[in-house]
């Protein structure tokens, strides 16, 4: 049988215990932790050392650092996913059959979070969640670089110029070819490629305020629909989703109820 580590046990009831009662000296957190007032000590002062907790010279009491919510950051990014996107793209994907994904700038490239392949008949090939496309390469990605804040472009096309070795990122060292494709891309406000099988990729932004966040993509048979007809025929739902999915993105919250005072005398 697996040893546990007692004291990585206490200093995470230590933790949910000023999460639900922020403000607490060493005793009142004792008491509640059902720790000695030594050992609450010690472990107050442990993960203020790692900036976790903050103390108040004057009153003794102890509060989460805002470095607390990094423990949460991936839970809350996949929350989202899972409550937002995609209930949304499997809907989509039900109505318009071909697959539909959604992907976000990872790096230099951009990464599938959630995509709908092995639920659609007629997809050829399965992209899988966290599968990554070239940024300059990929219709996602240069939909994405198109409708970014100019700040963020230029960050991410002087790295890709840089660093990446990937032959279809060669668009990110031509300047000048690059604006005018982007330039393209936010006029008509998608942008398609064609893959070696023979499959259009079609590509629209998906928008928090002003700029492209990520991008929601769906593909389909070249062989048998047309560009034209798969722009007139897929568009108008694929924005229709993401609309609603920047939507719920910005207006997102996260609450709880107010922490319970605590009045014992110590």
């Amino acid at each position: 049988m697996t040893k546990l580590v007692q004291a990585l046990q206490r200093g995470l009831a230590v933790l949910e215990v000023l999460n639900r009662h922020n403000g607490l000296n060493a005793n009142q957190l004792a008491r509640r932790a059902n720790l000695s007032r030594g050992t609450a000590h010690r472990m107050l002062e442990t993960l203020r050392e790692a900036g976790y907790v903050l103390r108040d010279e004057l009153s003794g009491a102890y509060w989460l650092s805002i470095k607390v919510r990094g423990l949460s950051d991936g839970y809350i990014d996949e929350m989202w996913i899972a409550n937002i996107v995609r209930p949304r793209i499997e809907k989509l994907g039900k109505e318009i059959v071909w697959p539909v994904n959604l992907t976000v700038p990872n790096g230099t490239d951009m990464m599938v979070r959630a995509a709908t392949d092995y639920h659609s008949r007629l997809a050829r090939y399965r992209i899988p969640t966290g599968w990554c496309t070239p940024m300059a390469g990929s219709a996602s990605g240069r939909t994405f670089l198109a409708h970014c804040s100019e700040e963020d472009r230029n960050t991410f096309v002087e790295l890709i110029s840089r660093t990446s070795h990937n032959p279809r990122d060669a668009l990110a060292s031509d300047a000048e070819l690059l604006e005018k494709k982007l330039n393209e891309i936010r006029q008509r406000g998608y942008d398609i490629q064609m893959s070696d099988e023979n499959v259009m990729a079609l590509s629209i932004p998906i928008f928090e305020n002003d700029y492209a966040f990520a991008c929601l993509t769906t593909r389909f048979s070249a062989q048998y629909i047309s560009l034209e007809k798969g722009v007139e025929r897929f568009l108008p739902a694929l924005r229709a989703t993401a609309d609603e999915i920047g939507e719920l993105y910005a207006n997102r919250v996260t609450s709880r109820s107010p922490p319970e005072q605590d009045t014992a005398a110590d």
